[in-house]
């Protein structure tokens, strides 16, 4: 079954399950946000790391109180939004399912 992908041009492409997995790891190794140890690292600019550690991420309100923090600063938003997206998936892939509604109902 393939991937349907619509392009910022406004086309759609189709690709394959391997194709689209593919590619994904390839742009999560240039994400500017990365966990490291107990710690998640916004890379703002070259000389410059937002850390927030992990321990500050414990429930569901500490974590929100992240997302509005970091959707605060100016720099989340340049790059169509790559550090935004970024620091959400780098937080969803770190924090414990449990914390979302729905998350220990269906054993995720």
């Amino acid at each position: 079954m393939p991937f349907i992908n619509f392009n910022e041009d406004g086309t759609v492409t189709e690709t394959s399950f391997e194709q689209a997995w593919a590619e994904d790891m390839e742009r999560r190794k240039h994400r500017k946000v990365k966990r490291k140890g107990k710690h998640i690292d916004i890379h703002v600019s070259k000389n410059y790391v937002y850390d927030i550690e992990l321990s500050r991420c414990k429930t569901a309100g500490e974590c929100l109180d992240w997302v509005h923090q970091i959707s605060e600063k100016t720099w989340a938003w340049e790059n169509n939004a790559q550090i935004m997206q970024d620091f959400l998936e780098v937080l969803f892939e770190n924090i414990d399912v449990k914390l979302w509604s729905g998350g220990g109902r269906y054993g995720l």
